[in-house]
């Protein structure tokens, strides 16, 4: 009995947690569900900055000549998504350091870094968002842990 609760143990000091971490991190589909978050429910579902600030009111509505093209292709002019070719959403990439990551997206229209234009926190998670992706990340971790330790 004392054995077995001995090599558990013994595995447990020898987890390293920044492998585990970077593993998880490392993951495709939780990166393609961070850009998901970003991208789809923040900015065009919502029209709103990493913080939660309506895109409007950061740099102003769409003029009439772009709410005739966005209703041309289907897309929402009740709220500014920063979406009109897709090229903008495109751009977001997951850059998985050893302990964290960063949301990256450069996409520069008529000269201007679209990011910076709208206030400099369209690329970013909002705290609820934030929190999804943390929860799965802890599901993650607690799960390749009772790998290591040989727990069903």
């Amino acid at each position: 009995m004392f054995e077995e609760l001995k090599a558990r143990l013994g595995k447990l000091l020898k987890i390293d947690e920044s492998k585990i971490l970077k593993k998880i991190l490392s993951g495709i589909s939780l990166q393609n569900k961070i850009i998901y978050l970003n991208t789809t429910k923040q900015l065009y579902e919502q029209g709103e900055d990493s913080l939660g600030r309506s895109l409007e009111t950061i740099g102003g509505g769409y003029s009439p000549y772009t709410i005739e093209i966005k209703n041309r292709k289907g897309q929402p002019t009740d709220r500014v998504t920063l979406k009109d070719s897709g090229d903008f959403y495109q751009s977001f990439d997951v850059i998985n350091e050893s302990s964290y990551i960063e949301i990256i997206a450069i996409y520069i229209k008529n000269g201007k870094d679209i990011n910076k234009e709208w206030g400099g926190h369209v690329i970013g998670l909002q705290k609820e968002n934030l929190q999804i992706i943390i929860d799965e990340i802890r599901v993650e971790y607690i799960q390749e842990v009772k790998k290591v330790m040989g727990i069903n």
